[in-house]
C-alpha cells in the first residue's frame, strides 16, 4: 500500500539492486523490528488497491509537509 510508513526503509545499493531487495533478510528485519502481526499486516497491504481522491492526496501532502517542517525545526 502506498504511504505505509512502517514498510519503508533504506537499503544499501547491493541489497536493493544486486540482491533484488534481499527480501529474506528484509523480512527478518521487519519481524525483529515490528513483530509477526504487524509484519503480516504490512505484507497483506501490498496487494490492497487504494483509490485516493484529490482531497485525500492534498491531506497526505499536508501531513508530510508538517512532518518535514517539524523534523527541520527539531534540528535547529
Amino acid at each position: 500500500m502506498l504511504f505505509e510508513e512502517n514498510g519503508v526503509h533504506g537499503q544499501c545499493y547491493n541489497d536493493n539492486v544486486n540482491l533484488k531487495g534481499a527480501t529474506t533478510l528484509y523480512r527478518f528485519f521487519m519481524l525483529e523490528r515490528y513483530g509477526e502481526e504487524e509484519t503480516k499486516r504490512i505484507e497483506m497491504n501490498i496487494y490492497k488497491v487504494m483509490k485516493y481522491t484529490k482531497t485525500d492526496l492534498i491531506e497526505i501532502r499536508a501531513k508530510y509537509k508538517r512532518m518535514y517542517k517539524e523534523l527541520m525545526e527539531s534540528k535547529i
